[in-house]
């Protein structure tokens, strides 16, 4: 199962983002996630990590993502630990 890390900038008021994508993965993931955490910021950070692999990173992007980019980037990532758990059963 996905341990989620989202690491948001505070002073940018990035917050809202951050719970838009959260709610986003809990409510289309709810299997595949372990845990989803938030974790404010400073400096303008806005980075997403899936097991601690980054797969968003505001400053190499230079935006915030859309709820729909993080889910074409988190979909396939997790759609195969179901398809390892399915195999294992």
């Amino acid at each position: 199962m996905a341990k989620i890390a989202i690491q948001y900038c505070v002073e940018c008021m990035f917050l809202g983002r951050a719970l838009e994508i959260a709610k986003l993965l809990l409510d289309e993931y709810p299997q595949q996630i372990k845990s989803l955490k938030l974790v404010p910021g400073t400096n303008g950070v806005f980075t997403i990590e899936l097991d601690q692999e980054p797969i968003y990173c505001i400053g190499k992007e230079g935006r915030l993502p859309s709820v729909e980019e993080i889910r074409v980037l988190v979909e396939p990532k997790l759609a195969k630990r179901v398809g390892n758990g399915d195999a294992k059963q």
